[in-house]
């Protein structure tokens, strides 16, 4: 259904030009209708001259209520923030390994010796040199290339405006779309703003209003759909909007 919601979207244009010259079409044959209705001078001609008219009236009523239709099912048809369903896969998920990290061997540190100097009247005490032990780097937030949140990061504390950063740039790219969910593991997830059919690299995905939500923690994640339906593996950070 949303597949066909975001057809209708992006050809409303194109068929409120067809909707139009139909009704246009209708509309010239039931004014010449009209003309031979007063020009006959046969009832039998009038007659179908009359139905005539009332045929291209009919086309111009069903144009009319299928523009109308169009109207509701593309600007009222989806409400707001309202819990979207995952895109149906038609292929294999992609498959990807699961990373496997060592643990790095720690080269342990020496500690530092104090030498004594016997003090004399030249010479001053030397200082002990402690070296720093290197804090190796933490692993990559989410490690799906071209799924990637930059910012909020995670346990982040939210309030006022947010952007939402990163990249949503894969392989057969259709859309991408950031949704929240309540708590850490949220049972329904809901579409924070609209779905972007343009990839992003690097830059800003999405803008929304903390106020609009009550204070608690949430869940933030980036989901990235290429043109089959199928995705890779959600981008998701855990996040506080403050009071």
């Amino acid at each position: 259904m949303a597949i066909v919601m975001t057809l209708l979207k992006a050809y409303a244009i194109w068929l409120y030009i067809l909707f139009g010259i139909i009704a246009l079409f209708g509309l010239r044959a039931a004014l010449k209708a009209r003309a031979e209705i007063r020009q006959s001078i046969f009832s039998l001609e009038k007659e179908f001259a009359r139905n005539r008219m009332y045929r291209g009236i009919s086309v111009m009523v069903i144009m009319a209520l299928l523009g109308g239709a169009l109207f509701v099912a593309t600007h009222l048809g989806e409400p707001t923030a309202s819990p979207t369903p995952e895109p149906t896969p038609t292929a294999t998920r992609f498959l990807r390994a699961t990373p496997t990290y060592s643990p790095e061997e720690l080269t342990p540190t020496p500690t530092a010796t104090v030498t004594r100097v016997r003090p004399t009247r030249q010479s001053i005490p030397t200082a002990p040199v402690f070296t720093p032990t290197p804090t190796p780097l933490p692993p990559p937030l989410c490690p799906t290339p071209g799924v990637n949140l930059t910012s909020p990061r995670p346990g982040a504390r939210l309030s006022g405006v947010v952007q939402v950063t990163g990249t949503a740039a894969i392989g057969n790219f259709w859309y991408y779309k950031v949704e929240i969910g309540v708590g850490r593991n949220p049972s329904q997830w809901s579409v924070v703003g609209d779905l972007h059919y343009a990839p992003v690299s690097d830059g800003v995905l999405e803008t929304f209003n903390a106020a609009a939500f009550p204070a608690g923690e949430y869940s933030l994640r980036l989901v990235v759909v290429d043109k089959t339906g199928n995705f890779p593996e959600p981008c998701a950070v855990t996040v506080t909007i403050a009071p």
